[in-house]
């Protein structure tokens, strides 16, 4: 087998095999695990809970801050402050504002500048943005997540069914 091909028929009948050759022999590669880069399992709750988004400062993504627990009033537009003053880039981490023990439970997935904007955005029902540039008043298709005319013609993220 050359490739990932099979042999003609001529050619392997006439040829000597073992188990080895047997494709159920083979041991399965196993399929690398996503790192989650939360310590807890992010929901549409964990969302409203902070609230609160941030932008990267070189792709302009907006990103989602997450909080085990619901801030108040008072905590969130504190948090809001010192996110206003933090300029933020895809793949930082919260962690580096040494932030106070209160917003220990606060957190942010690492991302990659231009990664696409989370499905829980969605979910959560703030604004409809553009799917992979942010833009707002983005055109919305039937089950797929919202797209703008710039990005049109790039593949649609389809909704999961409920």
């Amino acid at each position: 087998m050359e490739d990932g091909h099979y042999y003609s028929f001529s050619d392997a009948f006439e040829m000597n095999t073992s188990e080895e050759h047997r494709p159920s022999f083979k041991h399965p590669q196993p399929k690398p695990k996503k790192k989650r880069t939360l310590p807890f399992y992010a929901t549409v709750q964990h969302v409203k809970n902070s609230n609160l988004m941030v932008q990267c400062s070189e792709c302009d993504m907006w990103r989602l801050i997450f909080s085990r627990y619901k801030l108040n009033s008072d905590q969130r537009r504190d948090l809001q402050s010192v996110l206003d003053d933090y300029e933020y880039s895809c793949g930082a981490s919260l962690a580096e504002l040494n932030l106070e023990d209160v917003y220990k439970d606060v957190e942010i997935r690492a991302h990659n500048c231009y990664d696409p904007i989370e499905v829980l955005y969605y979910s959560a029902k703030f604004t409809p943005i553009c799917v992979y540039c942010a833009t707002p008043q983005a055109y919305t298709a039937e089950n797929e997540y919202p797209k703008c005319e710039n990005c049109y013609d790039k593949p649609p993220i389809y909704k999961r069914k409920s």
